[in-house]
């Protein structure tokens, strides 16, 4: 029997229900809304569609969500999935990928042609999502202890590297050009953070932060390297800190791939462990970085024990947030998303995805990390042990060798397979506050990216020629475990 929260009445059927509330001049979505409650999408909280009184709201808003939360939630087999998918696709159009077909590429050339100039920069202009820009203005308000932006909303067009907008800083009330990068770094004031002269400054920051937790910390050594400079140097610790600085570590500064690498292999050959941070990181990540730091000195000021907290299966919206506000890298794209909660709140998280760069391997450890000023005793291993529970297939992972010696993945039974080759990023002089992957400016993309392009040239020499330098890091130690 189906009871009418609105009269009490009883009735046998849910059709019979139906037709009573109209007696009651109610639609039935009304009335699922106010006495049942409205639902949203499982996988990324979106609304759904309304199928009926009986069945409510539907579960998920895309076939898209629901593939992913039955994947996530170990529903669905994603080799399995794929396969049928490409059976179909094979059935129907004759290829894997029913968009790369003869017929639906003719389908979509014949669509384009027939829309107007206008409708078709309407169309381009959608991709732009309104949605994302009043986001990433909501953000840029949130900045207004120390700037405010001297432009409205309208005049807001998005990030860019070469967008500025005008900002005015409440600390010093200096009016500036800066650019949003990301919706996520805020502008800096050149009165207060001079960028151009910086060296110096951060790293006085950074000795005077590491200072307030050890005293006995020696500055600009140059005796342990025999000569080359180490910024700070702990010999209680045996650990040494380098703040690089985007200019005067850049390659046309002299320091050229093997330059950061070198210093970090001199190092641990006297037992020394030396940390990189660029300068870009302690402006934009400085909190993440300080976490990092702490917990490499065995200063963290929280510890957890891994034992006494929950497992659960992280979303989408939360692993992104808990990356970026505590991973040196930010979020990622991954498939598994696995937390430590204690006491209800997130204190780690790690991610799996299916293996990007290595296909000899079924999985990639994408992230782990800790919330900040958090020290989780066994999380590592814990969560691993519960992913390999419920996960065949053997993993790959990258340890960057700024941070990270891979000891955590030692001792839970993984393999070094080998170190990988440094890799650099590009930045350009009054942009520092922005390293972008060398991916985005492989040789052939650069004729689309760059005012000034010889073809003629190479990609670095390109690049040289639009005011570009580029800086190097010391590589990744990659490990496995089958």
């Amino acid at each position: 029997m189906i009871k009418c929260h609105i009269c009490g009445c009883e009735l046998a059927t849910y059709k019979k229900f139906g037709y009573h509330l109209f007696s009651h001049k109610i639609k039935a979505k009304e009335y699922h809304n106010k006495y049942v409650g409205k639902t949203n999408c499982i996988q990324c909280d979106k609304d759904t569609r309304f199928v009926s009184i009986e069945l409510g709201y539907k579960k998920y808003c895309s076939n898209k969500c629901q593939l992913a939360y039955e994947l996530e939630h170990n529903l669905r087999d994603y080799q399995d999935v794929k396969r049928k998918s490409e059976i179909t696709c094979m059935r129907k159009y004759g290829c894997k990928n029913g968009s790369q077909s003869d017929a639906s590429r003719e389908k979509i050339r014949n669509s384009w042609s027939t829309k107007s100039a206008e409708q078709r920069q309407n169309i381009t202009n959608k991709k732009a999502s309104s949605n994302k820009s009043n986001r990433y203005y909501d953000k840029i308000n949130s900045w207004s202890d120390e700037i405010t932006p001297m432009f409205k909303h309208e005049d807001y067009t998005g990030i860019g590297y070469y967008t500025e907008y005008p900002w005015k800083c409440n600390i010093c009330n200096t009016e500036f050009m800066h650019h949003v990068y990301h919706g996520l770094s805020m502008p800096k004031c050149p009165t207060c953070y001079p960028i151009e002269t910086s060296s110096s400054l951060i790293e006085r920051e950074l000795s005077n932060f590491i200072n307030e937790h050890i005293s006995n910390i020696e500055l600009n050594d140059r005796k342990m390297l025999e000569g080359k400079e180490l910024d700070i140097y702990i010999p209680d610790k045996n650990i040494a800190i380098e703040m690089d600085g985007l200019y005067w570590h850049g390659e046309q500064q002299g320091k050229d791939r093997n330059y950061h690498l070198n210093k970090t292999k001199d190092c641990s050959d006297r037992g020394i462990r030396l940390f990189h941070v660029f300068e870009n990181e302690w402006y934009s990540k400085q909190n993440i970085v300080k976490s990092i730091l702490l917990n490499k000195l065995g200063m963290s000021e929280n510890i957890v024990y891994a034992r006494k907290c929950e497992i659960r299966t992280v979303d989408i919206k939360t692993k992104n947030k808990f990356l970026n506000d505590n991973h040196i890298q930010g979020e990622d794209k991954s498939s598994i998303k696995l937390g430590l909660y204690y006491n209800d709140n997130l204190v780690s998280i790690i991610t799996f995805g299916h293996a990007r760069y290595n296909k000899n391997y079924d999985w990639e450890l994408i992230r782990f990390c800790n919330k900040l000023n958090t020290s989780v005793v066994g999380g590592f291993s814990r969560l691993l042990k519960h992913f390999r529970k419920h996960n065949n297939g053997s993993i790959i992972t990258y340890a960057d060798k700024r941070y990270s010696d891979g000891n955590v993945y030692d001792k839970n039974g993984f393999t070094w397979l080998h170190d990988s080759k440094p890799n650099y990023w590009y930045w350009k002089r009054g942009y520092e506050g922005l390293l972008e992957s060398r991916v985005k400016y492989q040789k052939h993309k650069l004729s689309k990216l760059l005012k000034n392009y010889d073809g003629d040239m190479s990609e670095w020499d390109n690049m040289i020629n639009n005011g570009y330098d580029r800086i190097w890091d010391c590589g990744n130690k990659v490990y496995y475990i089958q």
